[in-house]
């Protein structure tokens, strides 16, 4: 099953981008009358028939859609910028697959990189959420400093930051009880 992903779904109808619909007309070579999975990124998953094939418009009918679960409770990243933008692009890709809730990239003192490509961590974040069929898409949010990262993840009930020292006890050690909002 092969998940396409709109953010065009209303009541029940809906189209692709022009991206989506290179890859489900060109490579896939699905016609008028096919069923599709389409999935929003906010947990809706929807299997669609196609209804008229256009240069650049590809229209779907939804004949069922259900709700898939949140995985797990609100759970997010940060990192700083990184020299490698492949490195970032596998984070933002694990990170999906987990089923995290909010990924955070941050510019500090001895980042390696001035600027982050936002459009190309998205486009990975929408390739890793089809494939691993969860529906829900991150939220990616770019911060230019320490200081706004705080600021904006202050919904979180936990933070942990990664410092390198020997013989330190696991993060779960830490973990009093359960956390219902998680940052590391």
């Amino acid at each position: 099953m092969f998940v396409f992903y709109s953010e065009d779904v209303e009541n029940d109808r809906g189209t692709l981008s022009v991206e989506e619909i290179h890859h489900c007309i060109h490579v896939l070579r699905h016609k008028v009358g096919d069923t599709i999975f389409v999935a929003d990124g906010k947990g809706k998953l929807c299997t669609c028939i196609i209804l008229s094939i256009q240069k650049s418009v590809l229209q779907f009918e939804v004949m069922k859609s259900e709700y898939l679960p949140i995985p797990g409770n609100p759970t997010g990243i940060a990192m700083a910028y990184n020299k490698s933008m492949e490195r970032m692009e596998w984070l933002v890709e694990k990170a999906v697959e987990l089923g995290v809730s909010n990924i955070y990239f941050f510019d500090c003192q001895r980042a390696e990189r001035s600027k982050v490509n936002e459009i190309k961590l998205r486009k990975v974040a929408i390739s890793a959420m089809k494939q691993s069929r969860h529906g829900h898409l991150p939220e990616i949010l770019i911060c230019d400093s320490v200081s706004m990262l705080i600021a904006e993840t202050g919904q979180f009930d936990q933070k942990f930051a990664a410092i390198c020292v020997k013989e330190q006890a696991p993060l779960s050690s830490f973990l009093s009880q359960p956390a219902k909002e998680l940052l590391l």
